[in-house]
């Protein structure tokens, strides 16, 4: 059956289905890079002090330490990365799927608004505000804090 041969209700419907679908995925994806972001964070908080009070690790034992450290950051980076890029192309969808219910028309719900903000249509560049942006500045805040605790040990 195509698309066409439905009725407007059917249609409507099949765009809110979908459209819910999109944003129980934002969220879940906000909630995943929150999570590992998290667990990250354990990481570091068991094993910074347990770094600062090591004795007797040579230098070569601190380069593998930072080194390691360096790839774990990496692999960081790159999974939430990718949950960033997944985050991105699902809101490009919803924003399709709210103009095509009119979200962003001016009067179609609300007499002489709109019923979203502009902002909402506009995907931006990352800002120091968003979800994923404070998440980098995790990550790499928690690699320095690992690094210099691996070369502050005793």
């Amino acid at each position: 059956m195509k698309f066409e041969n439905f009725s407007e209700k059917d249609k409507i419907d099949i765009l809110l289905n979908i459209l819910n679908e999109r944003y129980h995925a934002a969220h879940q994806m906000r909630e995943r890079s929150l999570r590992f972001a998290m667990w990250i964070l354990g990481f570091v908080a068991v094993a910074v002090p347990w770094l600062l009070f090591q004795r007797g690790l040579c230098s070569s034992q601190k380069v593998a330490l930072t080194v390691l450290t360096t790839m774990l950051g990496a692999a960081t980076f790159l999974f939430v990365g990718a949950i960033h890029v997944g985050f991105n192309k699902n809101r490009e969808v919803i924003i399709k799927l709210e103009e095509a219910l009119g979200c962003y028309e001016k009067s179609l719900f609300i007499n002489s608004i709109q019923l979203f903000p502009e902002e909402y249509r506009n995907i931006k560049k990352l800002s120091s505000r968003s979800h994923f942006f404070l998440i980098y500045i995790w990550i790499i805040l928690a690699l320095i804090v690992t690094v210099i605790s691996i070369w502050l040990s005793f």
